[in-house]
């Protein structure tokens, strides 16, 4: 029994990690803003887009879509920053 419990405790452990990595929420977005603050704005979109369908409340996603639209503007590409804009406007017009 004892052997088992020291195979799944691993398991659990590396469960629980991947899981902290995908949450969705205030500590990713934080996390998004250091990436904005630093200049890594491709890591921020690619951190940041997965949790848009469903793994932020309303106002994260506002926040999301902002973070967004402030990368896709530093990095020139003007359209795709509007689009993130218009995204804004349909959640909070």
């Amino acid at each position: 029994m004892r052997s088992l419990l020291l195979g799944i405790i691993p398991v659990l452990i590396s469960w629980s990690a991947l899981r902290s990595q995908t949450e969705c929420g205030q500590i990713l977005l934080e996390e998004g803003r250091k990436c904005y603050d630093n200049g890594r704005f491709e890591e921020l979109v690619s951190l940041i887009e997965p949790c848009l369908e469903e793994g932020f409340s309303r106002e994260e996603q506002i926040q999301a879509y902002r973070l967004l639209a402030l990368s896709y503007m530093a990095n020139d590409d003007i359209i795709t920053a509007r689009a993130m804009i218009e995204e804004i406007l349909a959640l909070d017009p």
